[in-house]
């Protein structure tokens, strides 16, 4: 009995803990035309043969609809979409959030951060230099998609 008992505590107990681990995903399917995108592809679009090298793009200002309408801004977000290395965005945490009708978002930097320098950000953060570079220079700004 004092078994079954101590076993039930610790379910409540930990019962909190665990619906708090609610972590939301961005997963993106990025396509070129009908076929799935890949770097270096020769593509056909009427006169014109061309293959894409490069493509980068930042995501801003995210806002997920959930529960019914409910919005959650995601305003200190940022995500550097590189669709040739990852199709998976973590976006947090997030407890109160129990079905995902729909996300918004921005491409590009908003102005608040647009011309921040990108030295000031930790080196794992999107805004921070990027190799190969996503800023024109600090003072000029941000590249909000490199295509190539």
């Amino acid at each position: 009995m004092k078994k079954t008992i101590l076993y039930v505590l610790m379910f409540f107990a930990a019962g909190p803990i665990i619906q708090a681990q609610s972590n939301l995903e961005l997963h993106l399917s990025p396509r070129l035309g009908a076929a799935p995108f890949a770097l270096n592809m020769p593509v056909s679009a009427g006169s014109y043969d061309y293959k894409i090298t490069r493509l980068e793009y930042y995501i801003s200002e995210i806002k997920v609809t959930h529960d019914g309408g409910q919005e959650t801004a995601m305003p200190d977000l940022y995500l550097l979409v590189r669709p040739a290395v990852d199709s998976m965005y973590d976006l947090g945490s997030h407890p109160d959030i129990t079905n995902v009708e729909s996300i918004t978002f921005s491409i590009g930097v908003d102005q608040a951060h647009n011309h921040l320098d990108p030295a000031s950000f930790p080196a794992n953060h999107p805004l921070a230099p990027q190799n190969p570079a996503m800023q024109w220079g600090w003072s000029a700004g941000y590249r909000f998609v490199a295509i190539e």
